[in-house]
């Protein structure tokens, strides 16, 4: 279980949350967006320039541009993101959790039919 205190510790000692991602041209996944507390601050970082090449994105090398925004929010918002973020986790821990269920179900059911 996801839970508030672990992801807080985590943000405090400078690990980001990372809340979106997309694949990349090489098809691995990179973060799009993200939440962290630097200097007493509550920061997103979002992708810019959705065609950079140090993102694996493109061929854009963004010399007039940054590939990715920062930018401060205040601690309510950071919150709504982490519960945002704990419910998404928890929803898909219960789906995966219906989905084994379904198939053990499924290979007893099958197990009765054959024996």
């Amino acid at each position: 279980m996801t839970n508030l205190k672990s992801i807080l510790k985590n943000l405090r000692a400078g690990q980001d949350l990372i809340l979106e991602t997309i694949p990349n041209q090489y098809n691995d996944q990179i973060t799009s967006k993200s939440l962290y507390f630097e200097n007493g601050e509550w920061m997103i970082s979002e992708i810019n320039c959705f065609n950079s090449s140090d993102l694996g994105l493109g061929t854009c090398q963004c010399h007039s541009h940054p590939s990715r925004n920062y930018y401060p929010i205040q601690r309510q918002e950071a919150l709504l993101y982490i519960r945002r973020y704990i419910a998404e986790v928890e929803a898909d821990r219960k789906r995966r959790q219906s989905e084994t269920q379904w198939l053990d179900n499924a290979i007893a059911e099958l197990e009765e039919v054959s024996a």
